[in-house]
């Protein structure tokens, strides 16, 4: 099974964004290292879009570790507050592979809340 940040690379570009990796390895400290903390991919330049769209992309089995992670960063909230996006897409290891997507964003008193969006139908995007 491809690794979820090579499937929503795909389902990026499917989508109309140009992406750019948010990761990096550092040999230094034998990590990986993430845009922001949070941030595989980083997606810009879709038509009617303003901002950038950060992705963190995981398995469904860390999904909800994920989000946690992003609710608990001041980073996510300065980014927010500047007007970009942040989203986690999640996919099951089994066929065929559901995806899951939950945006998070800034309520009226300037915290991080959470909600699910719809998925695009094309299943085989990322297959």
């Amino acid at each position: 099974m491809p690794l979820p940040s090579a499937k929503a690379r795909v389902l990026a570009n499917q989508l109309g964004y140009e992406v750019e990796k948010g990761e990096h390895w550092n040999s230094f400290a034998h990590i990986k290292q993430d845009f922001a903390g949070f941030g595989d991919l980083l997606l810009y330049g879709k038509k009617g879009t303003t901002g950038i769209l950060v992705v963190q992309a995981t398995d469904a089995s860390h999904h909800a570790t994920r989000i946690g992670k992003i609710l608990e960063s001041e980073k996510a909230k300065k980014l927010l507050i500047g007007k970009n996006r942040i989203q986690v897409w999640s996919w099951n290891s089994i066929k065929p592979y559901k995806r899951r997507i939950t945006a998070l964003c800034l309520d009226g008193s300037g915290e991080i809340k959470t909600r699910e969006l719809d998925l695009p139908d094309d299943e085989k995007a990322i297959e």
